[in-house]
């Protein structure tokens, strides 16, 4: 597949090619490698066997994408302007008179009411601002106040079945692992040295390819709607969290001596249950969520991946997780915050020491402020 091979490949098969048909115009190094390169095929020495992939193992669903964002004075008096308007969420509407009912902020939580991006009737009574989406179907948007001039925005988007669809049981027979030289330059001492990339990285950066696709979508889809308030914030301002919901009365991050069961048996995935455990942040006391942030996030747009397990037992049909698409999940927004400061601090760490790199007088003129408010 050209979309998954660089140019760089092709090259070095065609190299290899003829290396094999005329070897007595190639140095020693690129015979050995093409020589070495046809044995391993003939020996099946490479495992290329994964014929299914998911980005999780079993039967998942890929329910939200959870967006939290820092907010200045301004922009909470700017998204209060525009709730007045009449494009505004229903959240607020006085039912009696009809008219628009902002409560006082308080520290906490507070609701600002859903908008619609799908053309479901399955919520007539949230408002559709005309902003498209391909995966995108609700979003839930609530202010976070810490403290004096210290707000969060947080914006949960309900996620419509396309998006698991991509991410879960895609067809990866096609999917080859590839060799690829080191250099192209046949005076390189090293010419004919190459690395090899298996059939499991191709597929991870297949599956990072198709979680970038729905995040940048519901990026767009976000930044779209934040201009209808007046505000524009760059994505490197924002924390992006996976929300995965999964009937399943056990965690999904699991010790690897416990026996695997048939639902598992579903080919290969990016993260598997008995591989990760050690990266759980251990976010509540409750043992069925799990939440990760690193290794498994430094390849696509997240920040944090949350794992949700529910018993399908549950009597409530409604009280289940999978249904309550306008609930934010409120376990990790606190951390999702932490995560924002986080990114802050070491962004402007990174300036600072590239300033001080450049002798620059200005430094703490410059940055001093974004460090206190860090």
């Amino acid at each position: 597949n050209i979309k998954m091979k660089p140019l760089s490949v092709y090259a070095t098969q065609l190299i290899f090619l003829l290396a094999r048909y005329l070897p007595f115009v190639f140095p020693k190094n690129i015979r050995m490698s093409a020589e070495h390169i046809r044995n391993a095929k003939r020996y099946e020495i490479f495992d290329e066997s994964h014929d299914q992939a998911s980005f999780l193992e079993g039967n998942f669903k890929w329910k939200a994408i959870s967006i939290v964002t820092k907010l200045t004075q301004n922009d909470v008096l700017l998204i209060q302007e525009w709730m007045k308007s009449n494009v505004a969420t229903a959240a607020f509407r006085d039912k009696k008179f009809g008219g628009f009912c902002m409560p006082k902020i308080v520290s906490g939580f507070n609701n600002l009411g859903a908008i619609n991006y799908s053309n479901s009737s399955l919520h007539p009574e949230i408002p559709n601002l005309g902003v498209k989406s391909n995966y995108a179907q609700s979003c839930l948007l609530s202010l976070v106040k810490l403290g004096p001039n210290s707000y969060y925005l947080s914006a949960y988007y309900k996620l419509q079945e396309e998006a698991t669809k991509h991410i879960r049981q895609i067809d990866t027979s096609h999917m080859r692992g590839y060799k690829v030289l080191l250099s192209f330059n046949p005076f390189f001492k090293h010419f004919g040295a190459y690395s090899s990339v298996h059939q499991e990285k191709v597929i991870d950066r297949e599956l990072n390819r198709r979680v970038d696709t729905v995040c940048k979508d519901v990026i767009n889809t976000y930044s779209k709607t934040l201009s209808f308030m007046g505000i524009y914030k760059s994505e490197k301002h924002s924390v992006l969290v996976a929300d995965f919901f999964r009937y399943d009365k056990r965690p999904y991050l699991v010790d690897r001596e416990l026996p695997e069961d048939n639902d598992e048996k579903q080919g290969y995935s990016l993260l598997p249950r008995r591989r990760y455990k050690h990266l759980d942040q251990k976010i509540s006391t409750n043992s069925t969520e799990n939440f990760i942030v690193h290794e498994l996030t430094e390849n696509n747009c997240l920040d944090a991946i949350y794992i949700l397990s529910e018993d399908p037992d549950l009597s409530d049909e409604y009280s289940k997780c999978e249904h309550s698409s306008l609930e934010i999940t409120s376990s990790y927004v606190f951390t999702s915050i932490l995560l924002e400061r986080s990114k802050e601090f070491y962004k402007n760490h990174e300036e600072i020491n590239i300033s001080l790199a450049n002798d620059s007088k200005k430094t703490d003129l410059k940055f001093g402020l974004n460090f206190k408010q860090s």
